[in-house]
This record gives structure tokens, C-alpha cells and sequence, in this order.
């Protein structure tokens, strides 16, 4: 009998499209500092405070973009590469990129860079413990030539609105080929996800996953409950350690780097 070659195809997990990066968390020493940053400088509102925890987001939004988790007693270990390389903010419109630049510059708030072109306008700032974040706009009809020119469509009592959305995460890792490794096969982010990107950190000293660090420390992202049971059984598939509460609406994980990622159940509107 004539023998039939069957092949089989390899499956590759992706995380499910639904999968929306909703909350970065930074643990800081010195929390009050950070708050008045990120409301004087950047334009976030301070939603709550709970116990160690500040929750700023937007106000008249059910948002918490950035959550600031102080902890006086961590180590800042200067010198070492930050597991957070920066995170990018999209704004909506020229006033609040604008408005943001205006306050860094009147209250001496480092500006790593300004960049203007006429389909984006990027600036990069430095919060009070060296967490970088690129702030970008995207005009249609509104492009500026110089800063002298930004600074003239900013209002400065100017606060972020509702549109402003945390868009990508880029982590320096100490082993490229192990991260990704982790995030393309064990979380399957490389191809639905485009929200993270990695550099190399090329041998130099880098903060260590087990020490209690301050920068990033977990990243929330809400999803469907079909793409949060999927993620959950491929886990299991790989015997990967991972914790899902009882009414599979938490499920967390930790990468590589030590960084916490929870995975939550959207709620419905």
C-alpha cells in the first residue's frame, strides 16, 4: 500500500488581539516627588491613593495609566542598567505635547530630546528617579518647524485628556536571545502585540531579578476571557509557572527580568 507523507505544522501561540497594555508600575522612593512629576510636568491626575500605592490616570476616565508603588527601602543601584530602557505616551493633540514641554523646561525637568517632523512630534523627558519617557503626537495639518514654535501652542494649565494612551514598553535585557525567547514562545507577544521592543545590555552591569529594584516592577494588560483562557492553557502546555485565580480573571506571570505581568479579565461596559 502506498504510504502517504503527512506533515504537520508547527503551532505558534500569539497572544490574543484583545490583549491592550493598560498600566505601567514603577517603584519609587520617594512617592510625593514622583506625584508632583507626573500631575505638574506630565499632566496625569492623581485618581487614589491606596497604602503604598498612587493610581494616576485621566481625569473623567476609568484609566490608570501609571501607578507609582513607593518603596523607601529599595535599592536604586546606580550604575546599573535599568530594566526599563523607556515607555512611550501618545497624546492627542499639539497643546498637550506642547504644554508638557513648556512645564519641563520653566520647572528645569531634564528633556533628553525634542524631535520634530512634520507626521510626529517626539519628546523625551526624565522623571525624578531617571525613568525616561517619550511622549509623541501624530498631526495631520498642525506641524511645527521649530521648539520656539511648540512652545507657542502650549497652555500650561493644559492636562492630558481621555485619548492619551500608554503605547509601547522598551526593556533592556541582559540575555536578548533568552527574552525573546520567553516573550515570542512562552507569551507569544512578538506577532499580535506590538507594543514591546528590547536592547541588549551587551555584558554591562545590569539591576538583578531577584534584588528589590527600584523602575519597572509590572506591567497590567486587559484581555477577553477566551484570550485569557487560551494564554492560560498554553502556559500550562509549556509547565510554565504562572498563578490564575479561582474565577480565571488574574492571571500573572513573571519574565525573565524579574517584571510581574498581569493578565486581567476586561470588564464589560
Amino acid at each position: 500500500k502506498e504510504v502517504k507523507e503527512r506533515k504537520f505544522a508547527m503551532s505558534i501561540f500569539t497572544l490574543g488581539e484583545t490583549a491592550t497594555l493598560e498600566t505601567i508600575t514603577i517603584r519609587v522612593k520617594d512617592r510625593d516627588k514622583m506625584i508632583a512629576f507626573y500631575q505638574g510636568i506630565v499632566g496625569f491626575s492623581l485618581i487614589q491613593e491606596e497604602n503604598a500605592l498612587a493610581m494616576m490616570g485621566i481625569k473623567g476616565s476609568n484609566k490608570e495609566h501609571l501607578w507609582l508603588e513607593e518603596s523607601p527601602r529599595a535599592y536604586p543601584h546606580f550604575g546599573e542598567i535599568k530594566k526599563l530602557q523607556h515607555y512611550t505616551l501618545k497624546v492627542a493633540s499639539l497643546a498637550e505635547i506642547a504644554s508638557i514641554y513648556s512645564r519641563a523646561l520653566k520647572r528645569e525637568s531634564p528633556v533628553i530630546g525634542l524631535t520634530l517632523q512634520e507626521d510626529s512630534i517626539q519628546l523625551i523627558i526624565e522623571d525624578p528617579e531617571e525613568n525616561q519617557l517619550v511622549i509623541y503626537f501624530e498631526p495631520t495639518n498642525e506641524a511645527v518647524a521649530t521648539s520656539e514654535e511648540l512652545l507657542k501652542q502650549g497652555d500650561e494649565t493644559t492636562l492630558l485628556t481621555a485619548e492619551t494612551e500608554i503605547t509601547g514598553i522598551h526593556l533592556n535585557v541582559p540575555n536578548q536571545a533568552k527574552a525573546q525567547l520567553f516573550f515570542n514562545d512562552i507569551l507569544g507577544v512578538a506577532a499580535t502585540v506590538p507594543f514591546l521592543t528590547v536592547t541588549d545590555t551587551a555584558g554591562k552591569q545590569f539591576m538583578t531579578a531577584e534584588d528589590e529594584v527600584l523602575g519597572l516592577d509590572f506591567l497590567k494588560l486587559t484581555m477577553e476571557e477566551a484570550d485569557l483562557l487560551a494564554l492560560e492553557q498554553h502556559l500550562i502546555e509549556k509547565e510554565q509557572d504562572f498563578y490564575i485565580d479561582k474565577k480565571k480573571q488574574i492571571l500573572t506571570i513573571f519574565d525573565p527580568m524579574g517584571i510581574e505581568w498581569w493578565f486581567i479579565l476586561k470588564k464589560n461596559k
